[in-house]
């Protein structure tokens, strides 16, 4: 780097959902992998009415993934950078047979940053 600092930054929100089911990520991973790609965009919902209307705006704000990884909460490990996105995760779903998942040292990193927070 010849002497030079250099500075990285990543800014993000978060929102922690717990929904009633899988459903709405079953449809989601099922027109990924019939497609390829997925598109996020924001838009108005309302339970009563079966179709979203979308007016262009919205369709200038979609974010058009191609990439697209899942990665199931137990298995995130202290070194990924996903850790910034599992603050509001306390008791992921483990499976049977698993014994030592690599997120138990994430909640206990988290653990311990909140309590030299506290100090």
């Amino acid at each position: 780097m010849s002497g030079k600092m250099r500075l990285f930054t990543m800014v993000y929100r978060m929102q922690d959902m717990t929904p009633a089911s899988g459903r709405n990520l079953e449809l989601l991973l099922d027109s990924y992998s019939r497609t390829g790609r997925v598109i996020l965009q924001p838009g108005p919902f309302k339970a009563t009415q079966p179709d979203i209307l979308m007016d262009e705006e919205d369709l200038k704000l979609g974010i058009d993934l191609t990439c697209l990884t899942v990665v199931p909460a137990w298995q995130v490990d202290a070194s990924s950078p996903l850790i910034t996105a599992m603050r509001g995760i306390d008791d992921p779903f483990i499976p049977s047979g698993v014994t030592d998942p690599p997120f138990v040292e994430v909640l206990r990193r988290l653990d311990e940053m909140k309590q030299r927070r506290a100090s």
